[in-house]
């Protein structure tokens, strides 16, 4: 079975455009990627990974410095084995061989 999580952004009256952006892949990869990063965030004291609270230094992600961040990221997409995109907005997506 193949499961997707998808995220908007935009909607508020200044914005001309809506995006929609997400992830897919078989429910076995998700268990896998989930089971990896749940040590991660537990250690760091963090309950859901919200991109823009991470960009923000929000939420759990307050007083957070730039290389904080960045080394949360790095403990999970350090994998050999991913794809690791990084888009104008530091935003990381990570792709799994296979996982599709």
């Amino acid at each position: 079975m193949l499961v997707c999580y998808l995220d908007d952004s935009g909607k508020d009256p200044q914005n001309r455009l809506i995006t929609v952006a997400g992830y897919l892949a078989k429910s076995e990869a998700w268990e896998a990627f989930e089971l990896g990063v749940e040590p991660i965030f537990q250690k760091r004291k963090v309950r859901v990974l919200h991109a823009k609270e991470m960009e923000d230094t929000d939420g759990d992600f307050k007083d957070w410095t730039v290389l904080n961040k960045q080394s949360f990221v790095a403990q999970r997409c350090g994998d050999k084995n991913s794809l690791i995109l990084l888009t104008n907005r530091q935003r990381v997506v990570r792709v799994l061989p296979g996982s599709i």
